[in-house]
């Protein structure tokens, strides 16, 4: 069935789920779903439910039919996925590098995506760029089946990060060494105390951390941590990262 991440999901089964007219186009005339075809809807925020599609003509008009969908059941809680709260602090990249690691990182089920500011990023924070990333973000999510919408947010310093970390003994910080000499990040991961819940892992820009950035990241106790031998762009860096700490999410480590 086709996955739609919509506003809000109605209580009650034969409820009707209001579309915007971008939505119901695309459903329609690009992927041309019928009358009677199943959808999974999910709100973003833990809850799914199945709808089905009806061509309904609405009161007061002529036009041709709209097509709205109908509840077959009440939604139902999914919880979050269980293991490590997956953190993704990374350096902005340019544009079009940035919102291609916002879609894979998404599949790659990143929970927070925390763009930084960095004194290297080639990049600069403009009006309106939360909004797109959210909208690609929305966008994998249907793709991949994500239940619940990674958290998005504005680009920020890395100081103001890494201020609102969680409390020591429940967070870890990783950063990933471009230098060579750090662990392996499995063995890092390996390592962590099984209090720790939410694992930060920053990532630099185009241009690596400036000194100033990896003194703080020293001050804030993060963790050195390896990919290989090879240096990586940003974007490749922080997918590794994700594909490696998405096994520690389902592991029975934690």
């Amino acid at each position: 069935m086709r996955h739609l991440v919509v506003d809000a999901l109605p209580g009650e089964a034969g409820s009707r789920v209001a579309l915007p007219e971008a939505t119901e186009h695309r459903l329609r005339r690009v992927l041309r779903l019928a009358e009677g075809a199943r959808v999974t809807l999910v709100d973003g925020h833990g809850l799914r439910a199945t709808a089905r599609v009806a061509l309904e003509v609405l009161a007061g008009r002529r036009s041709e039919p709209r097509l709205t969908l109908v509840l077959e059941g009440p939604p139902v809680a999914v919880p979050r996925p269980r293991g490590l709260t997956l953190v993704l602090a990374q350096g902005l990249l340019k544009a079009q590098r940035m919102d291609w690691l916002v879609e894979k990182a998404t599949e790659l089920g990143v929970d927070t995506l925390a763009p930084v500011l960095c004194a290297r990023s080639v990049a600069r924070a403009q009006g309106g760029k939360r909004d797109r990333w959210l909208a690609l973000a929305i966008e994998a999510s249907e793709q991949c089946g994500r239940v619940w919408l990674p958290d998005v947010r504005e680009p920020r310093s890395l100081d103001a990060i890494l201020n609102d970390a969680p409390g020591v003994g429940c967070a870890a910080i990783v950063r990933l060494d471009e230098v060579g000499g750090a662990p392996p990040l499995s063995d890092v991961l390996r390592e962590l105390p099984r209090s720790i819940v939410t694992c930060i892992f920053c990532v630099g820009p185009e241009g690596a951390f400036a000194p100033g950035e990896l003194a703080l990241l020293d001050q804030a106790g993060a963790l050195p941590a390896s990919l290989g031998p090879t240096v990586l762009r940003g974007e490749t860096a922080a997918l590794a990262t994700l594909a490696v700490a998405s096994m520690w999410r389902v592991s029975d480590i934690y």
